[in-house]
């Protein structure tokens, strides 16, 4: 008798106390994009970035919907690792040049209607970066970083909707090193409109218990206090 009360009231202490949480991977693909370009004050329906003869060094933004990560009554949403994978459509080569992603606060944009000069705000560092050569039929892949993970928790426990801003740095000023032989150096990617070709986040999420603070510390102390005395009585 003892015994099974005993048990009972671990596994209910130890469900209580418990934070784990199945985990799960989303592929998330944006529901908006746009290239800003500076000579012209114009936008262009592919991602550009890199210096481009014609668009000078540009600035993509990427727009995505999180709601579907939002998580169910009583428990709360954990960001464990974000990644985002972008697909060339064309590229020029030429050597290695950095890439990178920077947050950016108004939501409200709409790719279609954003022109150079009334383009969205980025914020001043990057969450994530990456480095490689550019070359045809080569991907960019954006590996998860703590800033990274730390915008997406951030948005999706807000308002749900991620923007960032895609852009190359570090390209000094042209000819070189934007021009390389002769040929701009760039990347153009698929845009949201191309579905599973655009650039792709991967985040892998849990969830875990929000327990109520006041009644968890009492519900704790009190099967401490039954564990107690149900084992002293057994042992009798």
């Amino acid at each position: 008798m003892f015994r099974s009360k005993y048990l009972i009231a671990s596994a209910i202490l130890a469900s209580a106390v418990s934070t784990a949480a199945f985990g799960a991977v989303a592929n998330i693909l944006p529901t908006d994009s746009f290239t800003a370009i500076p000579n012209s004050n114009g936008t262009n329906v592919f991602i550009y970035s890199g210096y481009y003869y014609s668009f000078e060094t540009t600035e993509s933004f990427l727009k995505y919907d999180l709601s579907s990560l939002a998580a169910p009554q009583g428990q709360q949403l954990v960001i464990n690792s974000v990644t985002m994978t972008a697909n060339y459509s064309a590229s020029t080569f030429g050597d290695p040049f950095t890439q990178s992603l920077y947050p950016v606060v108004d939501d409200s944009w709409t790719g279609g209607a954003i022109a150079w000069a009334s383009r969205p705000t980025a914020g001043a560092t990057a969450v994530a970066s990456d480095t490689r050569p550019v070359a045809w039929n080569n991907v960019t892949m954006f590996n998860s970083t703590a800033g990274f993970v730390s915008l997406v928790q951030q948005e999706a426990d807000g308002d749900g909707t991620l923007s960032m801003m895609f852009k190359a740095i570090d390209l000094g000023t042209p000819p070189t090193p934007e021009t390389v032989g002769g040929a701009n150096q760039h990347a153009e990617y698929y845009p949201f409109s191309s579905g599973a070709t655009a650039p792709r986040l991967d985040i892998d999420y849990s969830y875990a218990p929000v327990p109520e603070p006041a009644s968890f510390g009492l519900i704790g102390t009190s099967l401490m206090f039954m564990l107690t005395r149900w084992r002293s009585r057994s042992e009798v």
